[in-house]
């Protein structure tokens, strides 16, 4: 999404949504970080700030110390997910983990009295987290400062209303304090695109959608449900009975009745004679969570998560993890405490932002790319453990940043244009970064056949301009799978000059991979080509899936769709294999993923010149990464046995 958060609804989205609004994060908000002085600096653009908190309103922040053995750590994740290696799919527990690599007793103990010496509390210690806490006012006495309730589109937190110092004992340490910053929170990746709620879409029976999650596993070749699903039935020739397990990390809960309505819409139902079972759905909510809300943006994006990934996989279990929205850095404790407990196999977020905004450019000249760090860390630390984190790759094609001048102050209102610029997480290497495509299938009147014809990844452009809360405007914003080159990680090692066809620079290369995500949002202006598919020289319209949401069906689109849609499909994948972790599988996909095991040749255009990919076109490129899956082949590779395509929806094969 872009900075403002502002999501982009079909123009008949509104009337038949109710006058549903869609979650608005803050306009420009900024964010945290330390000079050398260990005094914080904020950016030019401004917050926005609710009120001051009552005094005696507890603050929570989170404190990281660095790994130990990191560049060992780093190293065996690698091993870890390469074929051949002795360390191949040899996971280690949590408490091995915090053995070798977390920080050591006495690291977590200087750091403990540290954050007590300056007034705070220490609520809990995780592998690699302290939670601390105190009251406002001991905040702004011991760290020099004002706090002020700020406000996003995901819900209210207290940070600083002006530089802060911190106090001596802290700033002996090299660990990262976070929370006493307002700065850009994670937005999701999504839009509506068709807002008429039906209980039997019209459109359903057509070569574009819009599409449920059977059409997909058709189109993208799954094996039959008995062959990758936990729920089995006894006496199958399939998978063990031990489901697989997905976490869904979001910044709102999501309707239980909504899920349920829509996978019985297919047939996946604890009524008798259903085609399969539902998923098992368990709500994981924290304190400073937000309910579901028919009128939240987070929460279409919690049951788009989970309805994607539970249909593309029937058989796993779906832990949604709805985050503390009291902690300005709300996803980490979240995926601090998923890789301590190690419960969850694939974990999916489909939210990010530009990378470029952590960097100095935008801070004043303070680099603030720690946080991200602290991030990567975590993800390690899943990886070591055998689990997969996936990350939607965004929305705005290859241009999803704004230039720092955007959020400056300038003599007159100017009208800046997007920059290029990867998206936080999925710019990540220890992630799988998730792209997506406009999809094509079969059409066969009177059938549900959605047989795999083609895709497209061409964005969709020219859309609505931006404003910012300094009166400049943004344009060039392009709709389509986000990607492109990180300015903050280095290329991994999986990303060779041979597996992704010798792109230039040294950055970390994203997506690495991709699925159906549709296209046209309702901003796009009347001169966009997807509204006029006549005129153009495309190779198929643009899609949409479906998604329940407050007792409707809608269109939606976004990479939001694509990476829990892939969660899933790497369910089925490990379920498949034995029901075996796969950790980071980026190794194993830059091995593997080529023609026939993915779909290539995809033609796809993001906006930044170069990078425009033509029909037929072989090999890896930042729009739609690797490709996407035909999964069958894949799967055969890996377990070398012949399997049966699941087939046609609402059949027993694809339920």
């Amino acid at each position: 999404m872009r900075i403002s958060g502002r999501h982009a609804i079909a123009a008949t989205t509104l009337a038949s949504l109710l006058a549903l609004q869609v979650a608005s994060p803050a306009s420009a908000a900024v964010q945290f970080g330390r000079d050398p002085g260990n005094t914080a600096v904020f950016p030019s653009f401004p917050h926005q700030a609710a009120a001051l908190p009552a005094p005696s309103e507890r603050v929570h922040l989170l404190y990281h110390l660095p790994l130990r053995n990191r560049a060992e750590l780093e190293s065996l994740t690698v091993q870890q997910g390469t074929p051949g290696s002795p360390m191949f799919h040899h996971w280690f527990t949590p408490a091995q983990f915090r053995a070798r690599y977390a920080p050591d007793a006495a690291s977590v103990g200087a750091a403990v009295q540290a954050l007590r010496s300056s007034g705070l509390s220490v609520d809990r210690v995780g592998s690699q987290l302290i939670y601390a806490s105190a009251p406002v006012t001991t905040i702004e006495r011991n760290f020099s400062t004002r706090l002020v309730a700020a406000r996003d589109g995901s819900g209210r937190f207290i940070s600083a209303g002006q530089s802060y110092r911190l106090p001596a004992a802290l700033a002996a340490l090299h660990g990262t304090l976070m929370g006493l910053s307002n700065h850009l929170r994670a937005t999701p990746d999504f839009a509506l695109r068709d807002g008429v709620g039906r209980p039997t879409p019209d459109n359903r029976y057509s070569a574009v959608g819009g599409y449920f999650f059977d059409d997909l596993k058709q189109a993208y070749n799954y094996p039959e449900y008995s062959e990758g699903n936990g729920g089995a039935p006894a006496g199958s020739k399939g998978a063990a009975a031990v489901p697989r397990h997905i976490g869904i990390v979001g910044a709102s809960d999501f309707n239980e009745s909504d899920a349920f309505n829509y996978f019985a819409f297919e047939g996946v139902s604890i009524i008798p004679n259903a085609l399969a079972l539902p998923p098992v759905l368990n709500h994981i909510d924290y304190p400073g969570s937000n309910p579901w809300s028919a009128g939240s943006g987070d929460s279409i994006e919690a049951d788009l998560d989970v309805q994607q990934a539970g249909g593309s996989a029937p058989g796993a279990v779906i832990d949604h993890y709805s985050v503390d929205s009291s902690y300005a850095e709300d996803f980490l404790p979240a995926y601090g405490d998923i890789v301590d407990y190690g419960v969850d196999d694939i974990i999916s977020t489909s939210y990010g932002g530009c990378e470029l905004y952590f960097t100095s450019a935008y801070n004043e000249g303070v680099d603030f790319t720690e946080i991200l760090q602290a991030y990567h860390d975590i993800f390690l630390q899943g990886n070591l453990e055998g689990q997969t984190f996936v990350f939607s790759s965004g929305d705005e094609a290859g241009r999803g940043c704004a230039p720092a001048a955007f959020f400056e102050q300038q003599k007159k209102a100017t009208t800046f244009a997007t920059v290029p610029g990867a998206q936080f997480w999925a710019n990540d290497p220890a992630v799988t970064a998730v792209g997506g495509t406009n999809l094509t299938t079969t059409y066969v009147k009177g059938s549900l056949e959605s047989a795999y014809v083609s895709e497209q990844a061409i964005a969709d452009y020219p859309r609505a301009e931006e404003e910012s809360n300094v009166g400049n405007f943004l344009d060039g914003i392009y709709w389509g799978s986000g990607g492109g080159q990180s300015v903050i990680w280095a290329r991994p090692s999986y990303q060779s000059p041979s597996a992704v066809n010798k792109f230039s620079g040294k950055g970390r290369l994203v997506p690495d991979i991709s699925m159906h995500m549709g296209g046209c949002p309702g901003d796009v202006q009347k001169t966009a080509p997807c509204l006029n598919p006549k005129n153009q020289n495309n190779p198929g319209d643009d899609s949409f899936d479906y998604a329940g949401h407050d007792g409707l069906f809608y269109g939606v689109i976004g990479t939001s769709a694509s990476a829990p849609e892939f969660a899933g499909l790497l369910a089925v994948v490990e379920q498949s294999i034995g029901g075996k972790r796969l950790g980071n599988v980026n190794t194993l996909l830059y091995a593997y993923a080529k023609p026939p095991y993915v779909h290539q040749g995809i033609p796809a255009t993001d906006g930044v010149p170069g990078y425009s990919v033509a029909k037929g076109k072989l090999g890896y490129n930042v729009i739609t990464g690797l490709g996407t899956p035909d999964l069958i082949p894949f799967l055969e590779l890996l377990t070398k046995k012949s399997l049966v395509p699941a087939g046609n929806p609402q059949t027993k094969g694809n339920p």
